[in-house]
């Protein structure tokens, strides 16, 4: 919802803005949506177009710029050091508000990697195998996670923070049930590879959330507030789960029961 309310938001700012710019500069919309000038520019080719009379250099915001191969792009910004859909120019109160959130769901996430750590030597006799390769659920868990973090942190970029926090732990909350229904250990250990990709997310995209909303020198401060709830989800995986009843069967369905639990309020506050 509040990604929902967001873009609305922002739509709703661009629109106004190039009502603005349209009636100040003489600009016209066209059939498939861009803009164009009523004089001549070449909206197809805009390498070839004067700066001084590039129409889209009236909206606030953009600017024109060149790459490394010499061509000219456009880049949009904000459009000033005022500009309230800036999350650095929000309250101090709500951008802690927000770190908050990004901290809960992160110690959720990270907490999963622990949590079957104390429980190798029952769950290995479940399923018949040696601990050695019950123990394969935890570092699995570990390789998704790298892997799973080669893609959230650039479709961040993309399609916006909220977005990949929301998928990744939707799916993540699919896979956890699924490891704790696996009949096998073949079925447990591919289900903990796919959660640790789908909880790459809260850590990995994490740090591009507080960047957004904190200046660098507010970032020494904000990071370690993060960092410590963040991080040290591992540590209270292995907590959680010893303060568990000690049952002889089901132990590793148990386990990942307790975590797909603890995990929904990360979900909800996503979602809110």
């Amino acid at each position: 919802m509040a990604f929902i309310l967001q873009q609305r938001h922002l739509n709703s700012q661009v629109q106004r803005q190039l009502e603005v710019a349209m009636t100040a500069e003489g600009l016209e919309n066209i059939d498939d949506g861009s803009i164009m000038h009523k004089t001549a520019i070449d909206i197809e080719n805009p390498i070839l177009t004067e700066p001084s009379k590039d129409a889209y250099l009236s909206i606030p915001g953009i600017t024109r710029q060149i790459d490394r191969d010499g061509e000219w792009y456009y880049n949009v910004g904000w459009t000033g050091e005022d500009d309230t859909a800036n999350p650095k120019r929000w309250s101090t109160a709500t951008r802690l508000g927000s770190t908050f959130l990004v901290c809960v769901v992160a110690f959720f996430a990270t907490s999963a990697s622990s949590i079957d750590s104390v429980i190798i030597a029952r769950a290995a006799t479940e399923f018949g195998v040696s601990s050695v390769v019950e123990s394969l659920a935890t570092g699995l868990f570990l390789v998704g996670f790298g892997a799973g973090a080669l893609l959230a942190s650039p479709l961040s970029e993309l399609v916006g923070r909220q977005p990949v926090y929301l998928v990744s732990l939707v799916i993540f909350e699919g896979w956890t049930i699924g490891s704790a229904l696996s009949p096998n250990i073949t079925a447990q250990l591919i289900f903990r590879f796919l959660m640790g990709v789908s909880a790459s997310a809260p850590l990995t995209v994490a740090g591009g959330s507080i960047s957004d909303m904190w200046t660098p020198l507010e970032r020494t401060f904000a990071f370690p507030f993060y960092a410590i709830p963040g991080f040290g989800g591992a540590v209270f995986g292995t907590y959680k789960r010893q303060s568990q009843p000690k049952y002889t069967l089901g132990t590793q369905a148990l386990t990942e029961r307790i975590q797909a639990r603890l995990l929904e309020p990360g979900l909800v506050i996503t979602l809110i």
